[in-house]
């Protein structure tokens, strides 16, 4: 499996010191933010630096689904996962309207993100030319 580069944008403190030291352990290089401002200014500064962005979908003052909204401005071309606290229709049509590759649902059992990061770095293994 590769190990990925991944941007974790989540407010919540306890979820992204969580889900940092569990990426962290699995052999991951991770970047921890706790807003979509400060990872819209991580991307920024070196936008192929990531292989995935992990973001919380609801956060004050830029969102997620701002965050991810933004990314091909941002010249942002690795995946993405959404981690959201509630799912409404509304919600659904505007994920399914946005380059998400994966949606988990708050909370959420810590091998629901560790398999998910495993099927997209063997996705993003597959996709590398030779």
């Amino acid at each position: 499996m590769r190990k990925l580069k991944i941007l974790l944008a989540d407010d919540e403190n306890e979820i992204a010191t969580i889900v940092g030291a569990l990426l962290g352990r699995a052999g991951h290089t991770i970047d921890v933010v706790n807003d979509g401002t400060t990872a819209i200014l991580k991307l920024k500064e070196s936008p192929g630096r990531y292989d995935l962005l992990i973001t919380d979908g609801n956060m004050p003052e830029v969102s997620g689904i701002e965050l991810i909204g933004q990314l091909p401005q941002l010249d942002f071309h690795g995946k993405v996962v959404l981690l959201s606290g509630y799912l409404t229709e509304d919600l659904e049509e505007t994920y399914a309207s946005l380059p998400i590759d994966r949606i988990i649902q708050k909370p959420f059992p810590l091998a629901d993100l560790t398999r998910a990061v495993k099927e997209i770095s063997e996705k993003i293994e597959s996709e590398q030319p030779g």
